[in-house]
C-alpha cells in the first residue's frame, strides 16, 4: 500500500494522472511544473522522488519515465469521468446563460436549467464518491 503524502503532492500525483490518461505518455518534470504552477524543477524532481519512494508511482530512466502504480493507476478512469463530467457541466452552463439572456422564461431555458442542475450534481457526486 502506497505511503501517505502532502496535499502538494497529491496535486502534482493528480496531474500525472490525468496527463498519461489524456497523452498514452508520462509528462517531463518542466511540463508537471508548468502544469502544476511550480517555480523549480528541483522541487517537481524532490516531489516526483517522493511519490516513488512511497509507491505511487515508478520512475525509470530518460525523459518521459514515470508510472503510474499501485491502487492509483484505477483512478486514472475516475479523473476521465470527473474531467468529462465537468466538461459538460461548463458547457450546459454557457448555454443556460445565453438562452436566459435571449429569453429568460422559454421552454428552452427551462430546460437547459434542469441538464445544468443534473450535470452539477452529476460532477459533485464524482467529486465526493469516486466511485459513483
Amino acid at each position: 500500500m502506497p505511503g501517505a503524502i502532502s496535499k502538494r503532492q497529491k496535486e502534482i500525483l493528480d496531474f500525472i494522472k490525468l496527463y498519461i490518461h489524456e497523452r498514452g505518455y508520462s509528462p517531463t518534470h518542466r511540463e508537471i511544473m508548468r502544469g502544476v504552477g511550480g517555480k523549480s524543477i528541483g522541487n517537481i524532481h524532490r516531489i516526483i522522488t517522493i511519490l516513488d519512494e512511497r509507491g505511487h508511482i515508478k520512475t525509470h530512466p530518460g525523459r518521459r519515465g514515470i508510472e503510474i502504480e499501485g491502487p492509483n493507476a484505477g483512478e486514472l478512469e475516475r479523473l476521465r469521468d470527473v474531467k468529462n463530467a465537468a466538461e459538460i457541466f461548463v458547457s450546459n452552463q454557457v448555454a443556460f446563460r445565453e438562452a436566459h439572456s435571449r429569453d429568460p422564461l422559454s421552454v428552452a431555458t427551462s430546460d437547459l436549467s434542469r441538464k445544468v442542475q443534473a450535470s452539477f450534481k452529476r460532477l459533485s457526486q464524482l467529486v465526493e464518491k469516486p466511485n459513483a
